[in-house]
């Protein structure tokens, strides 16, 4: 479930940014995430997900969410979205466990879409 979550988060967006401002570094990249800001919601058959993103200001993203079923916590997970060697990473941290890397592998700014 957690890497479905966050591949469903990090796929919506609701802001875009203009062209003429687009900086392909990677800082540039990460700074541009700003439409991943906020708290985001949903439900599927597992249960419902709750996620909080904060900006990118500073070159960071942290985030937090976690899973309910039928009121009962069943997942939680921290997440840090920064750059490293000159590439946009996330490091989730499943239920507050060290886990790998992910490269950004793609980003459309104006789709407002991240794939890692």
């Amino acid at each position: 479930m957690q890497c479905v979550v966050l591949v469903l988060l990090v796929c919506l967006g609701c802001a875009s940014v203009p062209s003429a401002v687009l900086d392909d570094s990677s800082a540039g990249q990460l700074a541009s995430m700003t439409w991943l800001a906020g708290t985001w919601s949903g439900a599927s058959p597992q249960g419902t997900w709750i996620a909080q993103y904060s900006t990118p200001d500073g070159g960071m993203i942290l985030g937090a969410s976690k899973g309910l079923l039928e009121g009962d916590r069943v997942f939680y997970e921290f997440e840090i979205f920064f750059v490293e060697n000159d590439q946009v990473v996330v490091r989730p941290r499943p239920r507050g466990e060290a886990s790998v890397v992910f490269e950004l592998a793609y980003l459309d700014r104006e789709g407002q879409r991240a794939r890692f």
